[in-house]
């Protein structure tokens, strides 16, 4: 699926809402910003990955997470044909 979108003004780029809905996001969702190449990858951050805010301001992103606010991010993640340290001498 590629769609378009293109950069207001306001420098705001709008989601196509068939992307949205495929993915189900929501309105106010928070998503990480990558560079790549000459483009940029778009994640979307769950709340495993944020640490609770008591106010309104910048979430805390998961390189600076604790611990414990990590626990469970990857359940479900493949383990196989991951890197062992076998060939080290």
């Amino acid at each position: 699926m590629h769609m378009t979108t293109q950069l207001s003004e306001n420098l705001t780029l709008t989601i196509p809402s068939e992307i949205v809905a495929a993915r189900a996001w929501q309105a106010g969702q928070r998503f990480l910003l990558i560079p790549s190449g000459a483009g940029l990858r778009l994640l979307p951050l769950h709340a495993a990955q944020l640490a609770p805010t008591p106010t309104e301001g910048p979430p805390l992103i998961v390189q600076d997470a604790e611990l414990e606010q990590l626990r469970g991010m990857a359940r479900g993640a493949a383990t196989d044909n991951y890197r062992d340290r076998q060939d080290r001498y």
